[in-house]
């Protein structure tokens, strides 16, 4: 497991690293602190991509390292950052259908209709976002008798049963096989 301090950024938004501060204090010269910010060496093991959900047991990693000035230089213990990057308030992690390694957001509380890492939308506002729209084929109203089986359409019936519906969503096109 990877330890470190936890840092959450909004999937969509712009990471900015908080950065840290490192001080040598001198043996033998008590209250004479030299501060090192400026040699702290920051390591992105990999790039923070905040377009997809991150699995809270893979977060991303920021790496920081500093020496001071002695000969041969003292190593101070690396220091690392966790960067999650998080679902808007309310929303959950779902994986995405087609790669169960892949992470996206709910929408509404229902997964499939959020961005995920596979879509081309990296904003909260895309229309990636939008619900899709569902169209009803045949009427909306069906009146059968009380106790009569109420059926799928088959065989080119399309009366006194259930024709079923269209799903689409803008950016995602045909999402039919998600009505459920």
């Amino acid at each position: 497991m990877v330890t470190g301090m936890l840092t959450t950024v909004m999937l969509g938004s712009q990471y900015a690293d908080e950065g840290a501060t490192a001080y040598d204090v001198r043996t033998g010269q008590p209250g004479l602190r030299i501060d090192l910010t400026a040699r702290i060496k920051v390591t992105y093991p990999v790039a923070i991509d905040t377009s997809a959900p991150t699995d809270p047991a893979k977060p991303y990693l920021v790496l920081y390292d500093v020496s001071d000035d002695a000969t041969p230089p003292n190593m101070a213990q690396q220091v690392r950052r966790r960067v999650q990057v998080v679902c808007p308030t309310g929303e959950v992690l779902c994986p995405v259908t087609d790669d169960p390694n892949l992470l996206s957001c709910s929408f509404n509380r229902i997964c499939g209709l959020g961005p995920s890492a596979s879509s081309t939308s990296t904003t909260a506002s895309s229309t990636a976002l939008a619900p899709p729209a569902l169209t009803l084929l045949g009427p909306s109203v069906m009146r059968i008798r009380q106790g009569a089986p109420y059926l799928p359409c088959s065989g080119g019936q399309v009366r006194g049963c259930e024709q079923g519906a269209v799903a689409t969503r803008q950016v995602h096109g045909d999402t039919n096989a998600e009505i459920r």
